[in-house]
Parts: structure tokens; sequence; C-alpha cells
């Protein structure tokens, strides 16, 4: 509308002339002035009309959503809902909180005086800004508590140094870890590296090479054998564009650890620590739990003592945000982990009592079929 106003005021005031008996005449600057200050409160006049305009709008919008939409406190954020949905966001929310909040405790946090838009979208259209994170159970899976807790967690894991995001990965605590850890079990039961077979059998001083936090100057001879070198080459080979096929040919079919350890040391070991990050997250996690909210700020500043500053190792920061001795915070990691193992035992029988169900149901449809009978 604006751009409308400016087109027809600037035709209206800045007339090339008038054509007099034949001549042209051109106007004197006093008369440009004159016309240029009243083409300005035009357009001051239509700006105050549009900003009200805009206002007049955005309150007819609050009206219509007032009785649709409701917003809830829980913790230090906001949650804003449809009406019908706050029972169930606030059950949702507090429950994914609660096991983050008994480890931040009382600190400030990125996560305070968040809001988080939660339901379908054309209700809360237009209610997105840059502090406002948008969410649904339309595409949640099943563990909904723990969708939801990861967004809160990917919120507050802003707060985090940058290179313990990349090694934790996705920021996940729960107040019932079990799952989680027992997906760690898994690992170090599966993983194909050096370190993390020996941390499984109670080395704990390799657990931490498993996490990828010590020997990070000779990862590859340290974290893997000889022929797990060889076997990680190959996995990552078709991602390798920076290597000769003439040095990978040597590692996988030659068979020479030499051309497999350089191929390895191009690539770094970033990306090739033994354990995954979930599980490496379970560390972290364990170490927020025996820290409580002292940890959080630990690990939040990166804070060592008055001499070594945020540029500490990040073992170092784990360590001292637990309250405990290293071996001590690997080895109750460790013991939390195993403790966590499935019940293989529970397992097996699950599967014998299912197979003979089954087998007990062919066996009654089959006695119903025609060739049965008529025998």
């Amino acid at each position: 509308m604006c751009r409308g106003i400016l087109v027809l005021a600037t035709l209206t005031v800045l007339p090339l002339g008038a054509s007099l008996d034949g001549q042209t005449t051109r106007p004197v600057e006093s008369e440009l002035v004159a016309r240029i200050d009243s083409l300005s409160t035009i357009l001051d006049r239509a700006d105050s009309v549009a900003k009200v305009a805009d206002a007049v709008l955005k309150e007819e919008q609050r009206r219509l959503l007032a009785g649709r939409i409701d917003t809830i406190q829980v913790g230090p954020f906001f949650v804003v809902t449809p009406v019908r949905q706050v029972g169930l966001a606030t059950r949702y929310f507090e429950r994914a909180w609660a096991s983050y909040a008994a480890m931040v405790g009382s600190e400030r946090t990125a996560i305070e005086g968040h809001v988080f838009l939660f339901g379908k979208s054309e209700l809360l259209r237009g209610l997105d800004s840059w502090e406002s994170t948008r969410m649904t159970t339309r595409y949640m899976p099943s563990d909904k508590y723990r969708a939801i807790g990861r967004v809160l967690g990917v919120v507050l894991s802003a707060d985090l140094p940058e290179d313990l995001r990349t090694w934790a990965g996705e920021f996940l605590v729960r107040a019932d870890p079990t799952s989680e850890l027992e997906r760690a079990y898994r690992s170090l039961l599966t993983t194909a590296s050096a370190a993390v077979t020996d941390c499984y059998d109670g080395a704990l001083d390799r657990c931490w090479d498993a996490m990828g936090l010590d020997h990070q100057d000779d990862w590859a001879a340290v974290w893997y054998t000889a022929a797990e070198r060889r076997s990680l080459v190959g996995r990552v080979s078709r991602q390798l564009n920076s290597v000769t096929r003439g040095i990978l040919n040597s590692c996988l079919d030659a068979q020479r650890d030499d051309a497999c350890m350089a191929v390895l040391l191009d690539q770094g070991g970033a990306a090739s620590i033994p354990l995954p990050r979930g599980a490496r997250m379970t560390l972290l996690a364990h170490t927020l739990s025996l820290g409580g909210p002292e940890a959080w700020r630990v690990l939040a500043t990166g804070n060592i003592d008055a001499e070594g500053g945020p540029e500490a190792p990040l073992k170092d920061r784990l360590v001292r945000a637990s309250g405990v001795s290293a071996d001590s915070l690997i080895g109750s990691w460790r013991a939390a982990t195993f403790q966590a193992r499935p019940d293989v035992q529970s397992d097996t029988k699950k599967i014998r009592w299912s197979s003979l169900f089954w087998l007990l149901v062919l066996a009654g449809v089959s006695t119903r079929s025609t060739r049965w009978r008529l025998t």
C-alpha cells in the first residue's frame, strides 16, 4: 500500500513542467522543497495508518486465538498449546523436564524463557519466532517422553562447548536411562575394537580409549588391532576421496598394515572413535548424575581450575564435573552399563513360550482342515 501512495504522490508533485504559450517552465527550488515536505507528510501519515492496521489485525488474531490456545509454564520455560491439549502437554513436558531439572538445578541455561509450540500448526501459525521451537506428536515415535526430552536436550546443549557437543552427539537424559545403557552394553559387546574388547573385559583405562578420550595422538595404533584397522578402512573406503587407489589396494588386498595406518591417519580420529555417540552420551549423563548441578556448571563453562580453563582436555573436564576420580567415573559407568544388560535367559524363555503357543495354534488350525477330518 505504501509503495502505491509513493508512486501516486511522486507523479503528482514532480511534474516535468507546464506548457505555457509553447514554453516549458521549471519550478523554482523553494517550490520543490515545499512539495518534498508535503510528500514526506503524506508518507508519514500512510505509515502510521499501516501500523495501526497491523496492530488491529494482530489484536484480532489474538482475540480469535484467546479461547483456543493457552500457555503453561514448566520449570523455566513455556509451552503454548491448544486448550484441549493443555493436560497432555503438561504431562509430557513435566516428565521430560524432571530428569534435566535434577541436573541443572538453579543454573541459568539456554532453556530459560524458551517457548515451545506444541500442537497442530493451524492454530499456532504466526507465533513462531527465533526463540521458539515447534513440535507435535503427529510424527513422534511411540515413546513421546523420549522424543520431547530430545528436543529439550537440544535447547539445553547450546550451553555446552562445541567439542563436548560434537563428542556426545545427541544430548538426552532420561529419568530411567535403562534403554540407553542397554544399547551401550550392546556396543561394548559388538564393536570391533581392541580398546572396546579390553574395556568389556574390565580394563578401565582402556574404556577411556574406547570413548576416544585417551591416546588421541596415536589412536589408530592403540584403539584398533591390525585386522581391525583393515576392516575399518574397508568400511569407509567409499567415502575416501583424498586417498589413492594404490594405497587402498595395498591396505585391503595386500594387507599391508602400514598402508592401512596411513589411510586412517590421513582421515583423522574424530570419526573413528570406537564406541558410538549413543554410548558416549550415557557417560555424559552418568557424569551429570554423579556431580549434580555443579557438574553442569563445570561442563557448560569448561572450567577445570585456575590454570586449566576451557582448553583442558574433555576427559579432565568430565572427571572434574563428576566429583570422583577417573577410575571411579569410568568404573561406575561400566558397572551401570553391565547392570542394564538384557536378560538373555528371560528373552529365551519368552521365545520358547511364544514358539510353543504358535505351534499349538497351528496344530489346532490344522486339525480343523478337510484333510484331517477325512482321515
